[in-house]
């Protein structure tokens, strides 16, 4: 009996060793990339007697020019320098600008003032949380959406601003998920230092 029960204990070892585990991916394909999830949290959206515009050309990752209205600067956002002829272009600035030309350029948008902030910066820009009103992403807020991709950090500039505990979640958000300025493949959130020289084509 015990000699048939030890034969047995050496079957199953043989059976589970031999057993087929998960398929590796065929040659020559790549395996999925998991997808990083969207926020739970976001601004519910736009407040009544919003102003309408459209999105005439984004200067930066964090200014845009729209019709009418002039110059904007997004509240609660900063993001790399890449426009400024008296600095250098600063780590992820040009991906920054690039993402918010996808985001914003020629949408248009609802832009709402904050009564805690300013009117307008030092630069004469209106300062206003910008609202897609069209476009598959109608009806979320740019400047949340810049930080939760991490295409800028959250600023707070002098005194805080009404969606601010939203923007440090999206920070944490971005920054948890290592994405855009937040993985360590670009600036590991450290973008005051001077983006990599693009390498000359030719």
């Amino acid at each position: 009996m015990l000699r048939a029960l030890q034969f047995l204990a050496v079957l199953v070892v043989l059976v589970a060793c031999g057993a087929p585990g998960p398929a590796a991916p065929a040659e020559g394909t790549v395996a999925a990339t998991p997808t990083v999830p969207e926020p739970a949290f976001r601004p519910a959206g736009p407040p009544d007697g919003v102003v309408q515009a459209r999105v005439s050309r984004v200067v930066d990752g964090d200014t845009i020019d729209v019709s009418p209205g002039g110059r904007i600067r997004l509240i609660g956002i900063d993001s790399p320098e890449s426009v400024d002829p008296r600095r250098p272009v600063g780590c992820f600035g040009r991906e920054a600008s690039a993402g918010a030309s996808a985001l914003l350029q020629g949408r248009a948008v609802q832009l709402e003032a904050d009564e805690t902030q300013d009117d307008k910066d030092q630069f004469d820009r209106r300062l206003r949380y910008v609202w897609l009103a069209d476009g598959p992403r109608s009806g979320r807020q740019a400047n949340f959406e810049l930080i939760a991709r991490g295409f800028a950090h959250e600023y707070t500039f002098r005194t805080p601003y009404k969606y601010r505990d939203l923007f440090r979640q999206a920070q944490e958000h971005a920054r948890s998920h290592a994405l855009g300025l937040w993985s360590p493949t670009t600036c590991a959130g450290i973008t005051n230092r001077p983006a990599p020289t693009p390498a000359r084509s030719g």
